[in-house]
């Protein structure tokens, strides 16, 4: 786990012992002794609360914004970890914070274009540029996006060849067929666990 700054979260105290465990608004926590013994006793109610109903319009700018200009569709993705202030210490610590909602957003995008789109990966391809962070090598490559969508890591599941988000968190894709509200309204009910956000309103029949 990887362990923030005081400033990413506030301080609780679990209230069946002395011990403390800071709570991000990031959606992670961490403590001096295993916080899983605090936690965990709870996960079952909080995976059986009602989600919170959303207009669709927010709960997708929750996640992306989409732009159009010619041929080029720019994704602005917004993930909670991987597109905070810790990405450059996940990338030097070879790990992901890409949440496997967030990942099944993100890789529905890309499986919608037939061209290009360009990330961080741990794998060189023709054209890539090295980057380095804390002695771990990356590139900045050009993916088709069939590649870039079966290469996105998510956190707890590594790949032998693995994708990043930029940490700008902007995708340019070339060749995009962007969804319509019906198709954005049945992904975002298929999010499951990890997204306690439904969209509001009925389906049209």
């Amino acid at each position: 786990m990887v362990q923030p700054g005081r400033d990413a979260g506030e301080e609780i105290r679990a209230p069946e012992s002395a011990r403390k465990v800071h709570l991000s608004s990031l959606g992670f926590a961490w403590s001096a002794s295993d916080p899983t013994d605090v936690i965990a006793p709870v996960i079952p109610q909080i995976l059986a609360a009602n989600k919170s109903a959303m207009p669709l319009n927010m709960l997708k700018a929750e996640y992306f914004n989409l732009e159009r200009e010619g041929g080029v569709t720019t994704i602005r993705f917004g993930p909670r970890i991987e597109g905070s202030m810790f990405w450059t210490l996940l990338r030097s610590q070879g790990r992901c914070g890409l949440t496997p909602d967030e990942h099944a957003v993100l890789k529905f995008l890309l499986l919608r274009s037939s061209g290009t789109c360009r990330l961080l990966t741990d794998f060189p391809n023709a054209g890539s540029k090295q980057q380095r962070f804390a002695g771990r090598t990356y590139y900045l490559s050009d993916l088709g996006c069939d590649e870039a969508a079966s290469t996105l890591e998510v956190v707890g599941k590594r790949g032998e060849r693995n994708s990043y988000v930029p940490k700008s968190g902007i995708l340019r894709l070339t060749g995009c067929n962007p969804p319509n509200a019906e198709e954005e309204r049945s992904l975002f009910e298929s999010l499951g666990e990890w997204c306690f956000l439904r969209p509001s309103g009925l389906r049209k029949l």
